[in-house]
């Protein structure tokens, strides 16, 4: 039997970002870095270690506070790592 794997990544334009950046405790710095609220550390790829920002970000692993830029590769890494569990 082939076991169904849901793989789900939460896209959000350029207009809403800014709001979905906010329930998260991250901003955009107004040179458009995604950056942790707080601490004013840059928010990475969690699979590429590359920092994040308006250009580059491809979304939210859903149910998660996973970060993932519009690399392919980051994409793929996340896939590898659903199907591994």
């Amino acid at each position: 039997m082939i076991e169904e794997t849901k793989f789900e990544i939460v896209e959000f334009d350029d207009e809403t970002m800014p709001l979905i950046l906010e329930l998260f405790d991250n901003e955009l710095t107004e040179e458009g870095n995604i950056i942790d609220k707080n601490s004013k550390e840059p928010i990475s790829d969690e699979f590429t270690n590359d920092k994040l920002n308006i250009k580059n970000f491809g979304g939210v692993l859903a149910s998660s506070r996973i970060f993932i830029s519009k690399n392919s590769g980051s994409i793929a890494e996340y896939i590898n790592k659903v199907l591994k569990k």
